[in-house]
């Protein structure tokens, strides 16, 4: 009708009818059509979320590789968010994708980080190049030790798995203070 309907409002049904890898593809190639048209150094990155159903279709990854092909995009300059949920759907699968574009140069991070059980555990499985911290520990962590907790370990994992650290919804100076205190990289 016209109307602008909000994520949260149409990918559950997307979801549920097997919609989501049309909507990813949809996603990537209007953010290539854009990106193809910007004149970009190396250090550029677009972050682009995928669904865990697009990681899991057979066929995403050879229309992904058409579209790089199609704009010419730089791989270096890709970086394509998988949350946790998407990746304990099919592990095996998510692996083989990822590790598929990395060894074409793209980049990889494990979005909504700490939202599920066993979080760490995934760095053990997943070869992604950034943790996303999930911003609801951002937001509360100044005033809720768990959260705080939260992201001081997600960043001192980070460090020590060599992964840069994103915090998401960093609002305020005194929270972006505390965050470059802890060592946050982004």
């Amino acid at each position: 009708e016209g109307n602008i309907i909000s994520p949260g409002e149409f990918i559950p049904a997307a979801e549920r009818y097997g919609l989501m890898p049309s909507i990813d593809l949809r996603n990537i190639h209007q953010s290539f059509d854009y990106i193809s048209k910007l004149n970009l150094d190396g250090s550029s990155i677009f972050f682009i979320n995928l669904s865990g159903q697009s990681l899991a279709s057979d066929s995403f990854y050879e229309s992904v590789e058409v579209l790089f092909k199609q704009y010419q995009i730089n791989p270096g300059n890709i970086c394509f968010e998988i949350t946790e949920t998407a990746v304990i759907a099919n592990l095996g699968k998510a692996n083989k994708f990822i590790k598929l574009l990395q060894s074409k140069g793209v980049y990889f991070a494990l979005d909504d980080f700490g939202t599920g059980l066993s979080s760490f555990a995934y760095l053990k499985n997943l070869s992604v190049d950034f943790i996303k911290v999930d911003g609801e520990f951002t937001i509360s962590m100044m005033d809720d030790v768990i959260s705080r907790a939260m992201v001081e370990a997600t960043i001192n994992m980070g460090e020590t798995v060599g992964i840069p650290i994103i915090v998401e919804c960093v609002e305020t100076q005194s929270t972006l203070d505390e965050l470059l205190e802890l060592g946050a990289d982004f």
